[in-house]
């Protein structure tokens, strides 16, 4: 699974030949339904710590990287199904309101903001080569450029102007 956290339980029923993981496919089995439900305590208990985090101010860094929930590979021991409907989705819906973007000034946390709101969201640039993604980050970084057009477009959005009209 690709999650940001390590999902632990002395409950959960490991692979016995292997004891390298669980089981979390679609076939009923007492061993694969505790597991289920254990995963889903976790997930409940990944959401609490979203809602913490969003209401406290707390001078935590890099909660953005609690974002990084993503669909899962194929793999025989996992029904993607199950895993995206009853896990990812809710999470990637709560991810979507949590205040964990933290806004720097002076390389200072001055507050977090949520990556959705009212259909404006934040989009994060990204790129699968490293050199890209340094500069990438160096253009975001040079002053205010990035902010600005972040700002412009959040007006726009708010206002139903979808054109450059700044």
């Amino acid at each position: 699974m690709n999650i940001p956290v390590v999902f632990n339980s002395s409950s959960f029923n490991v692979y016995q030949e292997r004891r390298n993981g669980i089981t979390l496919k679609d076939a009923i089995t007492d061993e694969i339904m505790e597991n289920k439900k254990l995963v889903i305590e976790c997930k409940n208990l990944f959401l609490k710590l979203l809602s913490f985090l969003s209401n406290k101010k707390f001078e935590f860094s890099n909660t953005y990287v609690l974002a990084n929930f993503t669909k899962p590979n194929e793999f025989e021991w996992l029904s993607k199904s199950w895993y995206e409907n009853i896990i990812l989705n809710p999470v990637q819906q709560n991810i979507l309101k949590a205040s964990i973007v933290e806004v720097l000034e002076d390389g200072k946390i001055i507050h977090r903001t949520i990556i959705s709101e009212n259909g404006i969201i934040i989009m994060f640039p990204y790129h699968k080569e490293e050199s890209i993604r340094n500069e990438i980050y160096n253009l975001c970084n040079q002053t205010n450029h990035f902010i600005i057009l972040i700002i412009c477009y959040a007006f726009q959005q708010k206002n139903g102007r979808h054109k450059n009209t700044f």
